[in-house]
């Protein structure tokens, strides 16, 4: 069995890539964007199997390919072909109800079966135009125990 490659985690806060103005993270644009349709393909291919496996693990990697497949020709075909990024935030729970960690204080958190996937691309003006799909769309689940 191989090794698998490890996600980059961020663990202090100059690993973090930050960038305020438009020109800059223009420059930086083409380090971390493709296009849609060449995203699509990696996931349909199950080129990305091992990166979604790290993600949500082997049970649940088939599930997420077609997620973010359904997710990358939702944007196609609101959006077109363009180059775009993606972003996921995994859901996470404070079990004391608190919101003190922005403030310095401890937290007691857990994960949970539920995170926000983002594609987005750049825009000409500064406007931005989002698209949200509803509460409907299809959770997360073990191939094992798909209906």
């Amino acid at each position: 069995m191989t090794p698998r490659r490890r996600l980059f985690e961020v663990r202090k806060t100059g690993d973090m890539l930050t960038y305020s103005t438009r020109p800059e993270l223009r420059r930086m644009s083409h380090a971390f964007m493709r296009p849609a349709s060449e995203l699509l393909a990696a996931v349909e291919s199950s080129a990305m199997r091992e990166t979604l496996a790290d993600l949500y693990g082997d049970a649940c990697a088939a599930a997420a390919e077609t997620r973010y497949a359904r997710i990358l020709r939702g944007f196609i075909g609101r959006y077109g072909d363009r180059s775009v990024v993606i972003a996921r935030a995994p859901g996470r729970v404070n079990l004391m109800g608190r919101h003190i960690d922005h403030r310095g204080g401890g937290v007691n958190v857990i994960a949970m079966g539920f995170d926000t996937v983002m594609v987005a691309a750049s825009r000409s003006t500064a406007s931005p135009n989002a698209h949200a799909r509803t509460a409907s769309w299809p959770r997360l689940r073990p191939a094992t125990t798909r209906s």
